[in-house]
C-alpha cells in the first residue's frame, strides 16, 4: 500500500508483553468511572477565555477552544 506507516523504530528495544482474556473474563471487570473534576475558567488578556477541567482519577486535562467575549455576548442579543 502507498499509505505512510508510522515510524515505530523507537519501540525496537522495548520488551513486549500482552494478556489474553476470554469474553467472560473481560466482562468481569468493572467499567472505570470517568468523570471530570475541578472546572476552571481561564481568562486571557486577549478578550477571550476557555474552560479547563481535569479527570477525577486520571488527572488528564481537557479544555475548550478559546471563547471570545464578543461572540458569546452576541448569542444573548435578539
Amino acid at each position: 500500500s502507498d499509505e505512510e506507516q508510522p515510524d515505530l523504530s523507537f519501540l525496537e528495544e522495548r520488551t513486549w508483553a500482552f494478556v489474553e482474556l476470554t469474553e467472560e473474563e473481560l466482562a468481569s471487570f468493572n467499567t472505570p468511572e470517568s468523570r471530570l473534576d475541578i472546572y476552571r475558567s481561564v481568562f486571557t488578556r486577549y478578550d477571550d477565555f476557555y474552560i479547563k477541567a481535569y479527570g477525577k482519577y486520571s488527572s488528564d486535562e481537557y479544555w475548550t477552544d478559546d471563547i471570545r467575549f464578543d461572540e458569546l455576548f452576541k448569542t444573548f442579543e435578539k
